[in-house]
């Protein structure tokens, strides 16, 4: 159980930086149609990257960290896989659920990688039980 609060609030964290962080570089793109919802560019890049952030976290834990390696390149490959695949999956997730261009698939990947890693740095420094801020209220 306390996997999934975690999980769960790495993505809300996630997804929140992805959604601010597109407010904020790109401005109002207005509304798209997305899976069918019309959200706001905003709230679609968030959601994205907060499923993103979902599957990312899912797959370096039952595959990465089930290699025999040392922890040391455990801990780098497990960072650059849930980045990647955040980035990757957020942007299939644009891609399939509204259509947005090929050309726009870089930078929505980019935004995912990088939501992934300062949503997760949000997350420990805010919500984690030990070092975060309102973490013991959780």
């Amino acid at each position: 159980m306390n996997n999934t609060k975690s999980l769960a609030m790495k993505a809300v964290a996630s997804g929140i930086v992805a959604g601010v962080g597109t407010k904020w570089l790109f401005g109002d793109y207005g509304d798209m149609n997305y899976f069918g919802m019309e959200l706001s560019t905003a709230m679609a890049n968030g959601l994205a990257v907060g499923l993103g952030s979902v599957g990312s976290d899912v797959f370096s834990e039952q595959v990465i960290r089930r290699l025999s390696l040392n922890n040391q390149i455990i801990n780098g490959s497990t960072l650059a896989v849930q980045a990647g695949l955040c980035g990757g999956i957020s942007s299939g997730l644009l891609y399939f659920g509204s259509n947005i261009p090929v050309g726009s698939l870089p930078l929505s990947f980019g935004l995912g990688a990088g939501s992934k890693l300062i949503g997760d740095y949000v997350d420990y420094k805010v919500f984690d039980p030990r070092n975060g801020i309102i973490g013991p209220i959780f």
